[in-house]
């Protein structure tokens, strides 16, 4: 990930790791929308309602439903510097957590 010119360092800090939540987090979480849409469309199938509007409806749903996901996925980073570990996601708001190295080892 490049460097943010943003970003607050300490004097003397670098930046040793930054890593993003693992993919089988995403696959996860953007499977749930996916599985419930999907059954409810296939109740709504079975019980003789076949409007294709309303399949479109539940298709654009889910790939908006999943999109959010993805975003807020892909804006979840962490990461190790020489003085601290940082949590930082959001979208629109950015939420910063961070922990010294010195308090996170005790």
């Amino acid at each position: 990930m490049a460097e943010d010119s943003s970003e607050k360092f300490f004097p003397g800090e670098q930046t040793l790791w930054t890593m993003r939540q693992s993919t089988f987090v995403l696959m996860r979480d953007m499977l749930a929308p996916l599985l419930g849409f999907g059954l409810i469309a296939l109740l709504l199938f079975l019980a003789g309602f076949a409007n294709v509007w309303v399949f479109v409806a539940l298709i654009v749903l889910i790939i908006l439903i999943d999109a959010a996901i993805f975003i807020s996925w892909q804006m979840t980073v962490y990461r190790l510097t020489t003085k601290r570990i940082e949590s930082r996601s959001g979208v629109c708001s950015v939420s910063r957590d961070e922990i010294d190295l010195g308090d996170g080892q005790s």
